[in-house]
């Protein structure tokens, strides 16, 4: 069973008199309604031992605590005054799980004290995990009377801690009476609402309300495809990756504002430009996914579940080749043949038989079954030839059979093995932040093909492929199987092709701005539809446009070639008929002569 270790955040900021609750049950009700709801198994309590502090109530809290789970304490006070702040590189505190729980408990002093002191708390958390999701906060405020509480001090609490992406943070204010009152605020909603015990963390994420997301859109298919419609003034959004993006969106109620970026992905500097909108928060989140492998900014954005996979293929030039398949008792046959005929003439020689009747084009005409203008008369000469005769027999119906194996191989030159690649000679192209990765990979391509590969998006070597066919593209899976299906469906006709090999095989995932709320909840949907088969569904822009130009595509073909062997037939039997009536006349002619 997997253990799930919880954070537990315990900052005693206390100031002036405090009057205690008389019953302290509710605290072991609540964190145990805690536990149960969450499987709490671990705690590390950060405190502070002031001496302002109320000791008792620290202690209560402890004891509540650490009776119910094992629990690590780090004094943030003696943290502040050593300046020694190796406790704070604990994993679990440098990235906090998003099953994690930071609780503080506050005693209400001075109002501007221990607001000012509760967000440079929540600034320090963030300090210290900038980059992961921010974890649920339940701030426990103590206070004599509920009702004579300043509620602005709670709004600008919740206030803060949303701009600072803290989406599940919630205050519980209790008085000496130990009535309690929960705070949350919504930023979907812009609400600040009293929620029930029941639901600690109410689920905000259920409707976003028409929230605004910014999403830069960019011509990069098939993940993403931009079609201006000039009549009708509007943009078409479409691509596999912007599917996802979309279902999101009407799944959570969420609206997107699109940011158009002028330079195309082609452009070496448009991914480091995306990346740094991503980093700076000016984009809450990609719209297309990226090889996590191969991107050097992923230490600065959050990234998504690892649920899709791609690799590396080799596009190449379709260049056609033909050859002979002979076999090798052929060949044999072959180079047998004039051997047999000198071991002929050397008999006819040895037995002195005539050589106007034995020299090497008679026995040369023999054995290839021609007859001879005189029959030998002598008994040696006719044994010999008859020996010849069947040993021509023998050898021309062998050959002749061997002949009908012969095979004409059409094909294309193979391009399937970095040695292929390697000795083709033509230019080798992959996009620039292949090479950023490529030392990483041991493949055999990588090793013998790295020196030699130079930077070019794979559109761009896509066209210079298809138009001079002297060049080899290394490109995504994806965007390669689109890349030549599009080129196909251009050409009437397959121009390149996919190689066998395949390498620097890579995890997909979405890339968001820092601290972003929505990872989790879209990690689980995004799952849930992989998980289903749905994208699978998906034919991709123009793919089924392709599949079904391309089937009357092939159907045209096949009507073609039918009509061009007809052709040709009734042309060789209208050639064969009139030789026939040509030579016909001719010998009857010769007859009537003679």
């Amino acid at each position: 069973m997997k253990i799930l270790v919880y954070v537990i955040m315990l900052a005693m900021l206390e100031e002036g008199k405090v009057v205690h609750p008389s019953n302290e049950n509710w605290l072991d009700s609540l964190v145990d309604k805690i536990i149960t709801s969450h499987k709490l198994s671990q705690a590390i309590t950060f405190t502070s031992n002031k001496e302002d502090v109320d000791i008792r109530r620290r202690n209560f809290a402890y004891q509540t605590i650490i009776k119910m789970m094992p629990t690590v304490t780090i004094d943030i006070a003696k943290l502040m005054s050593s300046r020694d702040n190796r406790s704070l590189n604990f994993p679990i505190v440098r990235h906090p799980r998003t099953s994690a729980l930071f609780l503080i408990l506050q005693n209400k002093g001075r109002s501007g004290a221990y607001v000012k002191e509760t967000i440079d708390l929540l600034n320090l958390f963030v300090e210290l995990s900038p980059v992961q999701i921010r974890p649920r906060c339940l701030v426990i405020s103590f206070n004599d009377n509920i009702r004579s509480s300043n509620k602005d001090d709670i709004t600008t609490i919740l206030s803060a801690s949303w701009s600072l992406k803290f989406l599940d943070l919630t205050i519980l204010r209790v008085n000496a009476n130990n009535d309690l009152e929960p705070y949350s605020y919504n930023p979907f909603t812009k609400q600040f609402n009293v929620q029930s015990l029941q639901r600690i963390f109410p689920d905000k994420l259920r409707d976003m309300n028409g929230h605004t997301l910014i999403l830069p859109i960019y011509n990069y298919p098939p993940m993403m495809t931009i079609t201006e419609v000039i009549e009708e003034n509007r943009t078409i959004i479409q691509g596999h990756d912007y599917l996802y993006v979309e279902i999101l969106s009407k799944k959570l109620n969420f609206s997107l504002n699109f940011l158009r970026h002028q330079i195309e992905p082609s452009d070496p500097s448009f991914f480091p430009l995306i990346f740094a909108k991503l980093r700076s928060g000016e984009v809450n989140m990609l719209g297309t996914q990226f090889l996590v492998g191969g991107n050097i900014f992923n230490n600065s954005v959050a990234i998504g579940k690892l649920h899709s996979q791609n690799k590396f293929v080799v596009l190449s030039p379709l260049l056609p080749m033909s050859k002979l398949n002979l076999s090798l008792n052929l060949l044999l046959y072959l180079l047998l043949f004039p051997i047999l005929v000198i071991c002929f003439w050397l008999i006819a020689r040895l037995l002195r038989f005539p050589k106007r009747q034995w020299g090497v084009f008679c026995v040369l005409q023999l054995l290839l079954g021609m007859s001879l203008e005189q029959v030998p008369r002598r008994l040696s000469q006719q044994l010999v030839l008859l020996n010849l005769l069947f040993v021509g027999m023998k050898y021309s119906s062998d050959a002749f059979s061997r002949l009908t194996d012969i095979e004409l191989l059409d094909g294309d030159v193979p391009f399937d093995t970095a040695d292929q690649i390697s000795r083709s000679g033509f230019s080798i192209y992959a996009p620039a932040f292949l090479q950023r990765q490529s030392f990483h990979d041991p493949s055999e391509i990588i090793t013998q093909l790295g020196p030699k590969v130079k930077p070019l998006h794979q559109q761009g070597c896509v066209t210079r492929l298809t138009k001079y066919r002297n060049c080899i593209c290394l490109a995504p899976y994806r965007s390669a199987t689109y890349l030549l299906e599009l080129v196909t469906l251009e050409y009437r006709k397959p121009v390149m092709k996919l190689s066998k090999e395949s390498f620097l095989h890579d995890y997909l995932a979405f890339a968001y701005e820092k601290g972003s709320p929505f990872v989790d909840r879209f990690n689980k949907i995004l799952q849930r539809m992989v998980e289903a088969g749905v994208p699978k569904s998906w034919t991709g822009p123009g793919k089924r446009l392709i599949f079904e130009e391309m089937e009357d595509h092939k159907e045209g073909l096949l009507l073609k070639l039918l009509l061009a062997i007809l052709f040709v037939g009734y042309s060789v039997a209208a050639l064969v008929w009139l030789a026939e009536i040509r030579f016909t006349k001719r010998h009857d002619s010769k007859h009537r002569w003679r």
